[in-house]
């Protein structure tokens, strides 16, 4: 996990919010099914941009054959944000950690 917790929890802010150079987060999970086994339940796909791609967080799922591809993906494109942008970003973060904790992969005995 990148984040346990969203580091935006204040109602509203009042300054802008400096990350200090642009960053990157990325996982990337292939797991090979057990014989067996079959995919019952995967996590739903999302994207989500916030303003021009100032912030983008993808995270997908595919499945082939035998063959199972989790990718996430969060990219803060833009080293400052407004105070304007706080909710947004705010949200974007909600969404990242709600990913991360809450994405089950749930298989099913053949």
């Amino acid at each position: 996990r990148f984040f346990q917790k969203n580091p935006f929890t204040l109602q509203e802010r009042h300054y802008p919010i400096d990350f200090g150079y642009p960053r990157k987060y990325k996982y990337q999970l292939i797991m090979k099914l057990p014989n067996g086994y079959s995919v019952k339940e995967l996590p739903e796909s999302r994207v989500v941009n916030l303003g021009d791609k100032m912030a983008t967080l993808r995270f997908y799922n595919k499945q082939l054959q035998k063959q199972l591809s989790i990718v996430f993906e969060f990219d803060l494109n833009t080293t400052h944000f407004s105070e304007g942008d706080y909710s947004s970003i705010k949200e974007i973060f909600k969404d990242a950690v709600d990913i991360q904790n809450n994405s089950l992969i749930v298989l099913k005995k053949d």
